[in-house]
């Protein structure tokens, strides 16, 4: 028995045992530093435990004993180890790369010959989706065996008699025939599988920018997974030029797709993928067990024509109501994705607990507490694609290490009995010059994104949330529809969120900051009573005509950019309205805090102005 020790720096993090008959019986899977690689070992321990539990997906026994999956590696042994690792590999790509829609299974519109019998078997096109897709390129399918698959031209010239048979039926069914024929099986869009041979794991010259390991032979990955020399986040090692990568991270990286999260926007023109990480092989694959119900069923996917593989949170949307949060096409961008999709785990975690509405538990609830992630690191890794040409190219990538943070704040903010369904239809907004535009539907997502955004990655959305109060509000004063606004809702959310951000920031100016914080709400509060409130109004009429009266006094708010500038304003709304404000407040502000006074002051005004004009009082 000679033994092969393959290792980062030595041969692609790979281990093979050779008997004296120089077969290959047993292989070693290490963790590695790329998530596609890690998520690919999980992915093929899956299909190996389903082939050990369903002994018809083999011609051959395999059982747990010959595959063990460990911290930091994957081991196979087997005496048909070949076999086993293309048998497996192209039972993935049947369920995985072979997403075929229930209209093309219902059209067939693909045609195989088999030649024993002199007979036609008709089988779906394919238009392979998600994680494949950027893998593949969509690339034309091909079949198992390479004798199989041969271009029309040169089956012209070899057997003219069966290239004119398979014309004339393609012809007589009114089927397109492309450039390639299949003979005795219908084909697959994964990419065929190098056969291995010891070349491919013996140490050598040859440098995996993939692994950072090096081997006497690559394999050539530019027409296979043309997608990874975008995406450099995820290439530790690589160089310029490098197109060839080991066998071995090939094989890993196109099972990879099977616990990939993916959802495309904008049709196809654009896809937001998800990986998760942790901290060892066991930690990654308990996340995903834990996590399957996320991802849809096969009768899901159809429905969707694979589209999207994973489930968002239902809202109990309804069709009459204005808040159409929870159609399938509200979501478009990365960050709001991202959110939603964590939202949803964390509603999964609340459920594994027995945990209906989440205001019913008290202050010291921890969401994690019977949860595996409360003791399992755990990354959500995502990146965006959008078309370039005839391409999908990635073009935003990040490793978002707030996730058990995000949980727990959102567990804390529905305690306090913030609505996310009212927060996320209403951060939608829209300008009226944008409403005729191609990009409406992503233009009106772009404020819920970015607030979205800012919340996931621990910053402040004060800002945020002062320009869309304004904007509703000198839009709704000119008579403008400004969609579904919750804004008592929205005033909850920032005022709830921001004390943690000075947490964070400064810990010892946390509470004198909250005092202010909380005086200012009230003293914005004091504004917007004020000014609706004027000359006694008493109907709706009249407090809606005071609102836009006040329009001046609010830009006037909005637009001071200095103390002294703030101090103006305040003290003309106090000759118009008469306004008694507190004299702690006003002596306590100074350059450095009037910033975040004056917007907390004008949304917590706006709330009731703009709530007035859109007749939902607070």
């Amino acid at each position: 028995m000679i033994g092969v020790v393959c290792g980062r720096g030595r041969c692609n993090n790979i281990q093979i045992i050779i008997s004296s008959k120089r077969i290959m019986t047993s292989i070693e899977f290490n963790r590695t530093s790329n998530v596609f690689l890690n998520t690919g070992i999980i992915a093929l321990h899956h299909y190996l435990e389903m082939c050990a539990e369903d002994e018809s997906l083999l011609a051959y026994p395999l059982n747990q004993s010959n595959f063990n999956l460990e911290k930091d590696k994957l081991t196979i042994n087997h005496d048909n180890l070949f076999q086993l690792l293309e048998d497996v590999y192209y039972l993935m790509g049947k369920e995985v790369y072979d997403t075929a829609t229930n209209k093309q299974r219902e059209e067939l519109g693909n045609v195989f010959y088999v030649e024993e019998t002199d007979s036609f078997e008709r089988f779906p096109k394919i238009y392979t989706l998600g994680l494949t897709n950027l893998i593949t390129n969509n690339a034309q399918g091909g079949t198992r065996e390479e004798t199989n698959t041969i271009k029309l031209e040169e089956l012209k010239k070899k057997k003219p008699e069966v290239a004119e048979k398979i014309e004339t039926y393609f012809a007589d069914n009114k089927l397109t025939i492309l450039s390639k024929i299949y003979f005795n099986e219908p084909y697959t869009k994964i990419t065929r599988l190098d056969k291995p041979n010891k070349l491919y794991f013996e140490p050598g010259k040859e440098f995996c920018y993939l692994t950072g390991g090096s081997i006497k032979k690559l394999v050539d990955n530019q027409n296979t997974s043309p997608f990874f020399s975008g995406l450099l986040n995820f290439n530790s090692y690589l160089k310029g030029g490098d197109k060839k990568i080991s066998w071995k991270a090939m094989y890993l990286s196109r099972f990879a797709p099977k616990f990939c999260l993916y959802m495309y926007v904008s049709g196809l023109d654009s896809i937001v993928c998800y990986l998760f990480e942790s901290g060892n092989l066991e930690q990654l694959q308990q996340i995903y067990n834990e996590n399957r119900s996320v991802f849809k069923s096969k009768l899901e996917l159809l429905d969707a024509n694979y589209m999207s593989n994973f489930k968002f949170h239902n809202f109990n949307y309804r069709k009459d109501n204005e808040n159409k949060l929870t159609l399938k096409s509200d979501y478009t961008e990365q960050a709001e994705i991202s959110f939603m999709l964590i939202y949803t785990i964390y509603r999964q975690i609340l459920f594994n607990q027995g945990v209906d509405e989440i205001t019913d538990t008290n202050d010291d609830f921890d969401p994690m507490s019977e949860s595996s992630f409360k003791k399992l690191p755990v990354s959500l890794v995502s990146f965006r694609a959008d078309k370039f040409a005839a391409t999908l190219r990635p073009n935003a990538f990040e490793y978002f290490n707030n996730f058990k943070f995000a949980i727990r704040l959102i567990s804390y903010l529905e305690r306090k009995e913030v609505s996310f369904q009212q927060a996320l239809g209403s951060l939608k907004f829209l300008k009226p010059s944008e409403k005729t535009s191609k990009n409406s539907c992503r233009l009106e997502r772009q404020t819920r994104n970015r607030v979205l955004k800012k919340i996931l990655d621990q910053k402040s959305i004060l800002a945020d949330i002062e320009t869309l109060f304004f904007q509703c509000f000198t839009l709704m004063t000119s008579g403008e529809n400004v969609g579904f606004k919750n804004f008592h809702v929205l005033l909850k959310l920032v005022e709830l969120y921001q004390p943690i951000i000075y947490s964070k920031d400064n810990n010892n100016m946390k509470e004198e900051t909250e005092k202010i914080q909380e005086k200012a709400i009230k003293f914005g509060s004091s504004i917007g009573i004020s000014i609706i409130g004027y000359e006694n109004a008493n109907t709706l009429s009249e407090k809606q005509s005071n609102a836009k009266n006040g329009r001046a006094y609010i830009i006037s708010l909005h637009k001071s950019r200095t103390l002294s500038q703030f101090t103006e304003a305040v003290i003309r709304l106090q000759k118009k309205y008469n306004i008694i404000f507190s004299g702690e407040l006003l002596n306590n502000i100074n350059e450095e805090n009037f910033e975040m006074v004056r917007q907390f002051a004008i949304i917590s005004a706006l709330n009731q102005i703009n709530s007035v004009l859109k007749n939902t009082q607070p």
